[in-house]
């Protein structure tokens, strides 16, 4: 049997007010249900821009896309229970890479 990763779930979060704020996460799994990456797609104001960060399972590889260029970042565990704690880990890895 072949261990094609497939999209297996979609996660998308909008809030209106003040600071409009959006959540969404894409998984993959295998066959075997497991995970094998992690795509959480970031907005801010402080950002300017789009921001994705990739985990991957496979070959333990963290990296960011701006749309504009990669950069491949030190590997870590994400924490998905406590997205805004995830989101300035992110923002370190890359202010200090």
């Amino acid at each position: 049997m072949v261990n094609n990763p497939r999209i297996i779930g979609d996660i998308y979060k909008k809030c209106s007010g003040a600071h409009e704020n959006m959540f969404h996460c894409d998984y993959w799994k295998d066959n075997n249900n497991c995970i094998t990456s992690i795509n959480l797609h970031i907005e801010g104001e402080e950002l300017m821009t789009r921001l994705t960060a990739y985990w991957n399972y496979g070959n333990n590889t963290f990296y960011i896309n701006t749309g504009y260029r990669t950069k491949n970042l030190p590997w870590f565990e994400p924490n998905l229970s406590n997205y805004n704690a995830l989101v300035q880990k992110v923002k370190t890895y890359i202010l200090f890479s």
